[in-house]
């Protein structure tokens, strides 16, 4: 069964010399009986059981265990060996507190996976004498008891060997004599090797006597068939006619086992423990001796393990691997987590710290996976439907990359998008995709800008807080809009006859006007008492740049007031009243309430009528700010100067329509030396040929008719300075009383310039000729070139910010001579090109009223197209959901990075909170493994600790995020209208991934440690 060859043991202290614990030790032991091991202390005998035991390596030799060697061993089979063979009894005890009696032993049963074991022990516990004791803890035990539970746990699963170490060192002499009297009795039928310091204990119990010294044996003694003790040779036997039995397999003579009444062959054929109770009692045995306290050993008891140990070596190296094999333990997960949870209540202010960090790690990393899953058009889509919106306007933009230069050289780019306006053909795209609505544009030729429109002849009476006659738009009716809005209709209307001067408005216009009151061409007041009234009446409609058409009403549309908006108004206390009204007329001014409904050939009829021409600088032109305005000289005086050079041919961008070139020239080339001067540079030369035009006109005609003219070029002045020109009226006395600011129109521009130029032919060669020969000069009065001014720019920028354009190639040098390389020019690059037919200002579609079509909506929002365009949501609520979008894209990182931070920090709390728990558990580890427990099942029990903290944090840090996403979400409602914390099943399993992932690594490093310690390591801490 157990043979040791050559054993060596050799401990290295960090300070001394090695130690030989043992020194080349040779035993075999026999298949039963008690055999002691005897020494002084630091002999060798403990470590000799340790490493019979298998929980501790030699250095050196081998132990033989049913016939296989130890040099074949695994860890794994270690621990196999411990669980299936071997049993320990310690002088400690070393029973668990957290369990029972019952569940202490039952333990070593469910290491080897056996689940049904209670009536195994309870019978074990009967044989121990400890029946009616199960539900027992060991802290009401006495000391004797308590070893009793041990060597229960160690004989319930019916081990081949008992191995004890000082198992009455603990206990006073009776209660030793008790349990040396129970581990005699489980001799008979299994191997019990004691390790005592207790010689007359050994002299009265043993069947066999080992003596160790400085790590060999001195003495192996084996008891004869008349109880006495006879030294063994050299060779391990005893003196002939003594005891003749110690051979090399260490079994008794067969003399020997005839006297004892009991034959080789029966003893061997013996496999199973003699029942505990078969012999006499403890106290019988004692009683019978009264001589000595010790009980008497005349002759080894029948069935004597020296007269069933002659199997050979031979026999026991050719056993089966299956009798060989080693039962693999299995701690079960209850009892590792009931191990695990019993030290978290040692360090309770550290537990409670290191859960409260990791609660906020895990807290912190769940709110960072709302961000991160935060789905902008799930949040669009749930803010519009949980407003009610019934309209939703679309607005057309472009993407461009944003190139600073200074000078020629590229400083800086950075992505922007731009709003721009829809074409035709992309309304109609986008009513294929997103279903019939209105396309309703703002006039302009320009860059896409909002004007307000107004009722010239509506009423002045006061309306309600909520009602506006001013319009916010013209939304056409083509042949499928108008099959959508005719159910809509109030009044007997027929859509497909629209003229291009009808219109319908809506109910909400119509009850405005019934408020304000509507006059009719006379100035005499309509009453508006039905929707039928206002059929056939006249709107003089004005634009915010001065503009105005007349449209016929031929119906009304049924878009009223939402009855929630006043509803909403009213509810609002006193002192958030304002703020509310201010918030729904920004609704209602997005929606379709306030609009005209037109005929598809309303645009082309008034494009001219409404629209501002001026010029529009879209930000697309090369050119160069100046720090210092350039002045420019001609005829030996400062006529005007630059704040702004621009090169020809632009690069990027179309040249400004608003150039007009003295020889009629349409491309936009300048040679060298030609310049494009602002308008105000020659207004000065221009004014004096004015002048004298005037002077010859009273020659001719009189003071009223160099009056006329004065006016005349007034006016035309201010149309190529400002884009704009004043009508003058005069009262009887020629006062003037009042004036009315016009937007100039195509025509008269045109004839501005041409009573321009017919002024500078006029006047060519005389004194007030157009000097168009120019020096620039910088502010310090340098000379920077002479120029000739081939043509001017005109109209609205023409006054506020002077721009002058050359040749790109004088266009650098002059920039780089006045010292602006630190003032950076800009362009755009883009693949969008602005289709010249665009004219819709915006989208307007019903808007979706289920979930899956307004989220599809709102996805479609941002979609960047092949041509850079895409189209956005225009709503009240879209600055607070860029806001929302701007702020999780910011703050996502900011808390991915302090929940890195603090998980970082909450794993190495654990850690040690962990390492802490192992080292206070040392005890138990120890226990563990003595009976039979592997590495494995280390892990187990502190992954499980872990585990219950890990599991304690998350669901704190779940309930965590959880009041805050919904205080976040109530605050935003209530200010904004908008839910965007979604604290659902993908953040849930995030923060589970982390929790895991700290879990174990904050347990894997020190259980890693601890669990590959050797067994013996961890029974020292004992």
């Amino acid at each position: 069964m157990l043979e040791v060859k050559d054993l060596v043991k050799i401990y290295k202290p960090k300070k001394g010399e090695p130690v030989r614990a043992l020194d080349g030790v040779s035993l075999r032991f026999p298949q039963t009986g008690m055999v002691f091991i005897l020494g002084k202390s630091g002999s060798g005998k403990s470590t000799l059981l340790n490493v019979c035991g298998g929980l501790d390596a030699p250095d050196g030799g081998e132990i033989v265990v049913k016939g296989r060697s130890s040099k074949h061993f695994s860890a794994a089979d270690f621990d196999g060996y411990r669980n299936t063979l071997a049993g320990f009894v310690f002088q400690e005890y070393n029973i668990l507190e957290e369990f029972t009696v019952e569940e202490n032993v039952a333990l070593a049963l469910k290491l080897q996976g056996k689940a049904d074991c209670r009536e195994r022990v309870r019978d074990i516990l009967a044989q121990v004498e400890l029946e009616g004791f199960e539900k027992r803890r060991p802290a009401t035990l006495s000391g004797g008891q308590k070893q009793r539970v041990a060597i229960a746990r160690a004989l319930v699963k019916d081990p081949a060997i008992i191995f004890a170490d000082e198992p009455t060192g603990a206990l006073d002499s009776d209660t030793g004599r008790q349990v040396l009297d129970l581990l005699h009795k489980l001799s008979r039928g299994k191997l019990v090797v004691v390790v005592s310091h207790d010689r007359e204990f050994a002299e009265a119990y043993a069947d066999r006597i080992i003596e160790l010294k400085d790590g060999k044996v001195i003495s192996d003694r084996c008891r004869q068939a008349d109880g006495s003790f006879a030294a063994a040779d050299e060779e391990g036997t005893a003196a002939e006619g003594i005891f003749s039995a110690a051979d090399d397999a260490g079994s008794a003579a067969e003399v020997i086992s005839a006297a004892a009444g009991t034959s080789s062959k029966t003893a061997q054929g013996t496999g199973t423990a003699a029942p505990v109770g078969s012999g006499p009692s403890p106290s019988k045995a004692a009683a019978e001796n009264t001589k000595s306290p010790l009980p008497s050993r005349a002759k080894p008891a029948a069935g004597s393990p020296y007269a069933a140990a002659g199997a050979s070596s031979k026999t026991a190296a050719g056993a089966s691997a299956a009798e060989n094999g080693f039962i693999r333990s299995k701690l079960p997960l209850p009892h590792a987590v009931r191990i695990g949870a019993g030290s978290m209540r040692a360090k309770p202010l550290r537990l409670a710290f290191t859960i409260l960090l990791a609660c906020i790690a895990f807290a912190l990393f769940g709110m960072f996976s709302t961000l991160t899953f935060y789905d902008p058009a799930a949040t669009a889509a749930r803010t519009y439907l949980d407003a009610g919106y019934q309209t939703l306007r679309l607005e057309n933009n472009y993407r461009c990359t944003e190139l600073t230069f200074i000078g020629t050289e590229l400083t800086d780019s950075y992505e922007r998008s731009r709003n721009t306006g829809f074409s035709p053909q992309e309304i109609e795209k986008l009513r294929a995709e997103y279903g019939a609505g209105t396309a309703v544009y703002n006039f302009t030729d320009g860059e896409w800008a909002d004007e307000s429109f107004g009722i010239r002849n509506a009423g002045s009476a006061g309306l309600s807080s909520l009602y506006t006659t001013e319009l916010n738009g013209f939304a056409e009716l083509d042949e499928d809009a108008a099959a959508y809005w005719q159910q809509s209709l109030l009044t007997d209307t027929d859509l497909s006859s629209l003229g291009e001067s009808d219109a319908l408005v809506t109910a909400y216009t119509f009850a405005a006007l019934q408020e304000a009151g509507l006059e009719d061409e006379a100035g005499e007041p309509v009453a508006l008492e039905k929707y039928d009234d206002i059929v056939g009446k006249t709107l003089a409609i004005t634009a915010e740049g001065g503009g105005e058409i007349s449209v016929t009403v031929r119906g009304v549309l049924d878009i009223a007031l939402p009855q929630e908006f006043s509803e909403r108004l009213d509810a609002a206390p006193a002192a958030e009243r304002a703020a509310v009204l201010e918030q729904l007329r920004e609704e209602l001014s997005y929606g379709l309430y306030g609009s005209l409904f037109v005929s598809a050939d309303f645009y082309g009829a008034h494009r001219g009528d409404l629209t501002p021409s001026h010029f529009s600088n879209n930000g697309n032109y090369f050119y160069y700010p100046l720090g210092d305005p350039l002045e420019i000289e001609a005829g030996g005086e400062t006529i005007g100067g630059t704040q702004e050079i621009c090169s020809l041919p632009v690069p990027y961008g179309d040249t400004p329509a608003e150039i007009s070139f003295f020889d009629g020239r349409t491309q936009a080339q300048l040679a060298e030396g030609e310049v494009v001067v602002n308008y105000s540079d020659l207004r000065p030369m221009v004014q004096k040929m004015q002048e004298a035009e005037i002077e010859a006109v009273a020659a001719s005609g009189g003071e009223t008719a160099a009056e006329e003219a004065r006016l005349s070029f007034k006016r035309e002045d201010s149309i190529l300075y400002t884009g704009e020109y004043f009508v003058y009226e005069y009262d009887e006395n020629g006062e003037e009383i009042s004036s009315q600011r016009r937007i100039a129109l195509e025509e008269e521009v045109r004839a501005a310039l041409e009573s321009v130029y017919a002024l500078i032919q006029k006047y060519e060669g005389t004194e007030y000729a157009l000097d168009t020969q120019i020096t620039l000069r910088s502010r310090s009065g340098s000379a920077l070139g002479d120029f000739t001014v081939v043509g001017f720019t005109y109209g609205e920028t023409a006054g506020g910010y002077p721009t002058m354009y050359m040749n790109e190639a004088e266009c650098l040098p002059i920039v780089n001579a006045i010292g602006s390389r630190n003032l950076a020019s800009s362009i755009e690059e883009t693949a969008y090109v602005r289709p010249a037919d665009v004219r819709y200002h915006a989208f307007v579609l019903p808007a979706p009223q289920s979930e899956a079509g307004m989220r599809a909506l709102c996805s479609g929002a941002g979609q960047v197209n092949a041509d850079d365009t895409f189209f956005t949501i225009s709503s009240p609520a879209e600055h607070d959901l860029q806001s929302i979008d701007n702020f999780i894209d910011m703050f996502g990182q900011v808390f991915l990075w302090i929940g890195v931070v603090m998980a970082v920090f909450s794993m190495l709390l654990l850690f040690n909170f962990i390492s802490a728990s192992i080292a206070y558990k040392k005890r138990e580890i120890g226990i563990l493994r003595a009976i039979g427990a592997r590495s494995a099942d280390v892990f187990k029990i502190f992954y499980a600790e872990s585990a219950i903290i890990a599991a304690a944090c998350y669901l704190l840090a779940v309930i965590v995020c959880f009041a805050v996403c919904a205080a976040l979400n109530a605050l935003l409602a209530a200010e904004i209208g908008v839910s965007a914390f979604v604290f659902g099943p993908l953040s849930w399993l995030v923060m589970l991934g982390i929790a895991a992932l700290t879990s174990f690594a904050a347990t894997y490093l020190p259980v890693r440690a601890a669990a590959r310690k050797k067994p013996v390591e961890s029974i020292r801490a004992l």
